[in-house]
């Protein structure tokens, strides 16, 4: 499958991360269109 090719081949996404706390500056982030890869957000 795609997911075993990616693990044998050291293939990860680009991922920009926002701590959960900072949600507002990620939704604004995106809505400026300046986030490059996909948001994600990390509970801390």
């Amino acid at each position: 499958t795609m997911l075993d090719f990616c693990v044998r081949h050291n293939i990860y996404p680009d991922v920009e991360e926002f701590p959960m706390n900072k949600v507002n500056e990620a939704i604004e982030h995106l809505e400026k269109g300046k986030a490059r890869f996909r948001i994600v957000l990390k509970n801390e």
